[in-house]
């Protein structure tokens, strides 16, 4: 009992001032995900109404995909504990105790991530996420042990002083009596309790009071209005366990508004226009025989005839009765249109950041932060404990690791500015870090499974096509999806590059959308790349002539053709494919059909990644490797 107050009591006065914040939660939900924020004494019976539109239920799962992935990146930590140069004397008393100390605060950044990726936390902010979206609030609750639980707006309260700061919050829960123990059974009463191992059907309130005290936070259970013994506990006013997240805060309110409440007019309409549609559509596709009831043709004739059936009767006296009210929808069906291109915009769902691709790239990540950012006005909930970074940002992630001593692997390209690569490079010689570039098409398949017959290539040609996307048309093609074939062309041929002549136009978007590259090598080698990202149908295939074969990769499919040359011997048999060159040199083709090597890319280069560190090796795809294709493709670029 807190200020002679039940919590029940204590709870129901403050629900009557988060009733109105319920009602509009209610209303986003209905025309969202109807399950988030069920009707007022729904139960494990109650029936959902599915919306007649989906855009609202992909809008919110869209946008809270995407909020997440850009608050905790996978395998990526989202934030960074440091020291200044006082504060570190002052715990330490040593000027040279710097290297120590930010390797036990890597060590702590480290274990926070370990348990992120290994507790499933992502999961209950994904909850959360979708619950700040649609309802405009949530309460997130961090125990002692076990996970963190989430709170949808009907089952707690929030009192807030006028600057928003919480004073207190009281959860309700309803439970079942058979997961009591016998202290908490005790304040049940004699009959409950009697009844509890027959029945499992009986729910009970569980109240959990959390309040401001002074400078602490202080909390304890409450069941039929007695406090449970053992259930009270206190913490620092700076370490809650409950955090009550609002998307837009109002002063005064203690409670949050939504994104979705935001577009509610468009949403509303939308499900009004979709349904008059289904609806619409459904009798307009009725089809009606009319027989003149004084004709010589039966009506039971017509409606019980099979198809092909032979009917005694008159044709003329039969009408078929339609609608034909299609003309009258289209202006729905354009409004429809509209209303659904706006949400579109409203939910990120016209933006692809995110690529079709074996994995996510830290730039991609980078890029829907500041989506992000630039859609929702900056913050996305006033009470939040994270960030999405530092826009003002300019140094590279990967010179931060390499300062603090960390083994990098960089997602390709190495940097958007070779001189900046040439940096990162030397930092890592001097350091002894092991850096690699992720290059995926270098564990291909195809690629591994034939790299052994390719020996002196004389000529190559390459063909990376892909149908547009809007993600990443700020970026030229060629660090999008030429860069690849650079790397592969420059593993392959190994000879520097003596002459470069390159076109490209750009179609569609700012950046050329298709170009072609011609490249020279000083051994006599000719490459001949091009890349599109405006074609009808995806390719990525290349091809490769030398003295005594020829080699044709097909990276999409992961699949791949050799012929090979040489001259004919005595053994030869009649069936062999023989050739005459302009010199009357006879010659011998013949396939060869060596098995593919089934392997997991981005496994197979990771591992590779880890083996370098482990042996303190460099690394397959080195650092200098990523310099050499981003110089190449600085220049195509110079050219275009």
């Amino acid at each position: 009992m807190h200020n002679g107050k039940t919590c029940a009591g204590r709870y129901e006065q403050l629900a009557v001032e988060r009733e109105m914040f319920l009602n509009r939660a209610r209303d986003c939900s209905e025309v969202t995900i109807p399950t988030l924020v069920p009707p007022s004494g729904h139960s494990s019976a109650t029936e959902y109404r599915t919306p007649y539109q989906g855009i609202g239920a992909r809008g919110v799962n869209n946008l809270a995909s995407k909020l997440l992935l850009s608050l905790l990146p996978p395998n990526s930590p989202f934030f960074r504990l440091q020291v200044d140069d006082q504060t570190l004397v002052e715990l330490t008393g040593q000027d040279n105790a710097r290297a120590k100390v930010e390797e036990a605060l890597n060590q702590i950044e480290r274990s926070v991530m370990t348990e992120i990726e290994t507790s499933g936390l992502r999961s209950p902010i994904f909850e959360a996420l979708k619950h700040l979206i649609v309802a405009g609030n949530v309460l997130v609750y961090l125990p002692k042990s076990g996970g963190i639980r989430v709170f949808r707006l009907d089952s707690y309260v929030v009192k807030r002083d006028p600057y928003g700061n919480v004073l207190e919050i009281i959860t309700k829960e309803e439970i079942s009596p058979a997961v009591l123990e016998e202290k908490e059974l005790e304040l049940l009463g004699s009959d409950l309790k009697s009844n509890v191992k027959e029945s499992y059907k009986d729910k009970v309130a569980l109240y959990t009071h959390f309040y401001l005290d002074g400078n602490r936070w202080r909390l304890y259970q409450e069941l039929k209005g007695q406090v449970i013994p053992g259930s009270a506990g206190s913490w620092p006013i700076d370490k809650s366990p409950m955090l009550p997240l609002r998307w837009t805060r109002i002063d005064g309110e203690d409670y949050g508004r939504s994104y979705v409440e935001e577009y509610l007019g468009d949403l509303i309409s939308l499900e009004g226009l979709s349904k008059a549609i289904v609806e619409a559509s459904a009798a307009s596709a009725k089809v009606l025989f009319m027989v003149n009831p004084n004709g010589t043709t039966r009506m039971r004739d017509i409606a019980q005839a099979e198809n092909c059936a032979i009917v005694a009767g008159n044709s003329n006296e039969v009408s078929v009765l339609q609608t034909q009210k299609y003309a009258d929808m289209r202006v729905a069906y354009d409004t429809v249109r509209s209303i659904t291109e706006r949400l579109s915009y409203a939910f990120l769902m016209n933006s692809a950041v995110q690529r079709l691709g074996e994995r996510v790239t830290a730039e991609e990540v980078r890029f829907m932060a500041k989506e992000l950012e630039d859609a929702l006005g900056g913050v996305l909930f006033i009470d939040e404990a994270y960030s999405l970074g530092n826009s003002e940002k300019r140094d590279s992630f990967a010179k931060e690791c390499i300062d603090k001593g960390k083994h990098i692997f960089v997602e390709k390209p190495l940097t958007n500015d070779s001189n900046e690569a040439k940096v990162i490079e030397t930092m890592a010689m001097e350091k002894g870090i092991i850096g690699q570039v992720g290059f995926v098409e270098r564990y291909n398949e195809a690629f591994i499974s034939c790299r052994e017959f390719i020996k002196n290539p004389k000529f190559i040609e390459s063909h990376r096509l892909s149908d547009f996307n809007p993600r990443g048309t700020d970026v030229s093609v060629i660090m999008d999806l030429m860069i690849h074939d650079i790397d592969i062309v420059l593993k392959v041929v190994n000879s520097k590059v003596k002459k470069i002549n390159a076109s490209g136009v750009s179609i569609i978007s700012t950046t050329p959308d298709i170009a072609n590259a011609r490249i020279e090598f000083e051994n006599g080698c000719i490459a001949n790349l091009t890349s599109s990202r405006i074609s009808l149908k995806k390719m990525r295939k290349t091809r490769i002539f030398q003295e005594d074969a020829y080699i044709s990769i097909n990276f999409l499919e992961k699949d791949y053709q050799v012929v090979r040359i040489r001259g004919k011997e005595p053994n030869d048999s009649d069936s062999s494919i023989i050739i005459k060159n302009n010199d009357g040199e006879e010659k011998v083709i013949f396939f060869e059909t060596p098995e593919i090597v089934e392997i997991n890319s981005i496994e197979s280069e990771l591992n590779d990644f880890f083996e370098s560190i482990n042996n303190n090796s460099e690394s397959k795809v080195p650092l200098s490797d990523g310099l050499l294709a981003l110089e190449v493709a600085e220049e195509i670029i110079s050219q275009l």
